[in-house]
């Protein structure tokens, strides 16, 4: 699906993130993991491309790429982000996730439509500390856009 809006967060530091799991990834272990694909709604302070391996089903395990893409995010729009160092799918959950501060409460990453489908809402807030489907957090049913480039 398309993007449709973005939730409004209050100011403070955040990762909208899109879990894959091992059976997701499937038959593309050994293949690399070229680009990040996330729509900005409006641009945030500071804000970041994050790639982490597997932990459990509710967090990411260890951080395996980051990247500050603050100064070539575009509002309105999809942006692509070119992994300087490509990451190698194993047979283990993948989560790809967008980091970003507000200083106001704005809509930042973008969201389908929905219904929201398990592991493709999930946000870290700095608040809390805590990572948990955005459904948890408010009554809604959405899908980040974030997606990763397989070659």
């Amino acid at each position: 699906a398309g993007n449709l809006s973005a939730p409004n967060l209050a100011a403070g530091t955040y990762e909208a993130g899109a879990r894959f799991t091992s059976v997701q990834i499937g038959n593309m272990v050994g293949r690399k993991l070229i680009e990040v694909r996330y729509f900005i709604f409006t641009p945030a302070e500071v804000c970041s491309v994050k790639v982490y391996g597997a932990s459990s089903a509710s967090e990411p395990g260890a951080q395996l790429y980051a990247a500050d893409v603050t100064n070539d995010v575009q509002g309105q729009q999809w942006n692509t982000h070119t992994l300087a160092q490509p990451v190698t799918l194993a047979s283990t959950d993948l989560w790809i996730c967008v980091e970003f501060t507000n200083a106001v409460t704005q809509p930042t990453v973008g969201c389908d439509p929905g219904p929201a489908v398990q592991d493709g809402d999930w946000l870290h807030s700095s608040a809390d500390g805590m990572w948990m489907p955005l459904s948890q957090r408010f009554p809604v049913s959405i899908n980040w856009n974030i997606r990763g480039t397989v070659e």
